[in-house]
């Protein structure tokens, strides 16, 4: 080989091997620029986020929007009790949630045990017991019941969605879908930021941020706006102003 161009690959190799590596002010500026890089782009990433968590959330109520409808079907047109009930129109003595159990693949709430005992297996629930696992602190997140921005310690009348009892006139007799006023405008079921009912329309209305109405209007959007399920079954998202300044009396949306 010839040696001059052996001579020049090694002064080659040889000034890489003594180049200097980044200043300190150099490192600092990546840094910088990788800092303002990260602020525009955070803002936008936990927007996806809460996007994403908002669609799952839609989704579920869609789903229980679907057992309503289809426990409706089955039940001679009448819609679950908001509580518990004494008349013999619905399956059972209990309210809304054990009703739709069967609907929202979550048979133990109907009580629903074959054959029944009194021991807790994996599968079963004991005999006089509507909730098994879901009662306590933990089990509801992760099913049907529980938005996604909920905490990890939601149960049934806590931090989970809720029915709006503004469908009938009392809390025990059921009532049917077709006797509801303007079902496309009736709010049914939405976030709940401490009961398992919706409570009143003044509350939401004197909701702020960091309150704990029944229905939470600041639940999606960054704080900014919540979905609702209306009793025909269709889902929309609304942002907390619209929620406050056009919930009706009546549990309706304008």
């Amino acid at each position: 080989m010839n040696k001059s161009v052996i001579s020049k690959g090694l002064s080659f190799s040889g000034r890489r091997m003594n180049a200097k590596g980044f200043t300190l002010v150099e490192l600092l500026v990546v840094i910088a620029l990788i800092t303002i890089l990260a602020s525009f782009l955070l803002p936008a990433l936990q927007k996806a986020v809460e996007s994403a968590r908002s669609v799952v959330c839609a989704n579920k109520l869609k789903q229980i929007g679907a057992a309503f409808m289809t426990y409706s079907a089955d039940y001679g047109a009448y819609l679950p009790p908001v509580n518990w009930v004494y008349s013999g129109k619905v399956s059972k003595a209990y309210g809304m949630w054990n009703c739709l159990g069967p609907y929202t693949n979550m048979p133990q709430w109907a009580g629903w045990q074959d054959p029944p005992t009194t021991n807790d297996d994996p599968v079963h629930i004991k005999y006089d017991s509507y909730w098994g696992k879901y009662k306590h602190a933990y089990g509801l997140k992760d099913t049907v019941w529980s938005c996604p921005n909920n905490r990890w310690d939601s149960i049934p009348w806590r931090r989970s969605y809720a029915e709006s009892r503004y469908l009938t006139s009392d809390w025990v007799n059921p009532r049917k879908l077709m006797q509801v006023n303007s079902p496309s405008k009736a709010i049914h079921v939405a976030d709940s930021a401490y009961d398992w009912w919706l409570r009143t329309p003044s509350e939401v209305r004197n909701s702020v941020p960091g309150s704990t109405p029944g229905l939470d209007p600041y639940h999606h959007g960054g704080g900014t706006g919540t979905n609702l399920l209306f009793a025909d079954s269709h889902v929309t998202y609304y942002t907390s102003e619209r929620i406050i300044t056009g919930i009706t009396n009546s549990f309706t949306m304008e």
